[in-house]
């Protein structure tokens, strides 16, 4: 965590948090006078369990989980459903 720097913490939040909510900011109005709609997130295992040596991607993660369950209780009155899938990496074996 003393390696990450302000700017870096600041640009992984822009992209992967600040982002998604002006993405659905954008989205949500559109879905609302429709009826309904559905939103996407793409979180990681970091944001729920945080990983060593990446604490703001972990943090930005993290913030895209409760971002999501926050929207999706605002929006379902409206039946927008907002989900969030949270990939995690695969080892070789796997593939074998």
């Amino acid at each position: 965590m003393t390696a990450c720097r302000w700017s870096i913490l600041h640009r992984v939040l822009e992209v992967n948090l600040t982002g998604r909510f002006l993405c659905s900011k954008l989205m949500a109005p559109g879905m609302v006078s429709q009826g309904w709609g559905r939103i996407v997130n793409i979180a990681s295992l970091a944001g729920k369990d945080g990983t060593p040596a990446m604490s703001a991607y972990s943090a930005s993660k993290a913030g895209v989980i409760a971002l999501t369950k926050a929207m999706d209780k605002e929006l379902a009155t409206w039946g927008i459903l907002v989900n969030c899938i949270a990939p995690v990496p695969l080892t070789r074996q796997l593939y074998s």
